[in-house]
């Protein structure tokens, strides 16, 4: 007797089972759908990449190098130019329009250029939350106002560091957990079956193979296997 196929439709998170069919035995295999396995894999990725994130939030800052030179007539941030010397009109501590009705009162704190032509660029990279930057960035205000004031003074050559705040730290932590959370019940629904039916004895093998995880092997008796179809016989597993 020949081989021949048919399909089923299996649980929400399955593609439809694919069984097999010869005289003596039956074979199932089911598989996750496909967006799960690729839900799966973007989120063990993104997962690594927040894992480092928070790393870098509890324990590391980032430090921004502001130079503006008179000779050169240009004012860079961390090696960029971000404006020319004399269209400096004032600077101010602003807050980040991103985070204004966000989670920190008040908004994250940005250090910005007034141009004389009414741009504004910014002069930091990361808007400061924790009370030691944002003292750090108003000081850095203060340096250019003078700097502006006193056309003497040849160049401007500041250093200040973003620190993230406790909240900003307490966040990160939460998110990533509950991220974390979200990717193991996605990754846990990536379980590969095989099912192998002797139809003489109604003798079943299951091998489940879940992502990450090594592969389980189970045997089951199927009572009154006799005159079932390959899909009856399936599912009664």
């Amino acid at each position: 007797m020949g081989s021949s196929s048919a399909t089923r439709e299996s649980w929400l998170l399955q593609s439809p089972i694919q069984i097999e069919e010869t005289a003596d035995r039956v074979v199932a295999t089911l598989r996750p759908m496909r967006l799960v396995r690729i839900a799966a894999l973007a989120l063990l990725a993104f997962c690594a990449f927040d894992a480092q994130s928070v790393y870098d939030m509890l324990f590391g800052s980032h430090s921004q190098h502001l130079v503006c030179d008179r000779h050169t007539g240009r004012c860079e941030l961390n090696g960029d130019e971000i404006a020319i010397v004399d269209e400096l009109k004032d600077a101010e501590l602003s807050t980040d329009s991103m985070h204004r009705s966000g989670h920190f009162a008040g908004g994250s704190k940005i250090v910005t250029l007034i141009l004389r032509n009414g741009t504004r660029p910014d002069a930091s990279t990361q808007g400061a939350q924790s009370a030691r930057s944002i003292a750090e960035y108003r000081a850095v205000v203060q340096a250019i106002r003078a700097f502006i004031a006193d056309r003497a003074q040849p160049r401007l050559d500041l250093t200040y560091v973003y620190r993230p705040s406790l909240y900003e730290k307490i966040w990160a932590v939460f998110f990533f957990f509950v991220l974390a959370f979200i990717t193991a019940l996605v990754v846990r629904a990536w379980r590969t079956r095989h099912v192998v039916i002797d139809r003489a004895t109604g003798h079943a093998v299951i091998t489940s193979r879940p992502l990450l995880r090594r592969a389980t092997t189970q045997e089951r008796t199927i009572a009154d296997s006799a005159g079932l179809s390959a899909a009856q016989l399936v599912a009664k597993l």
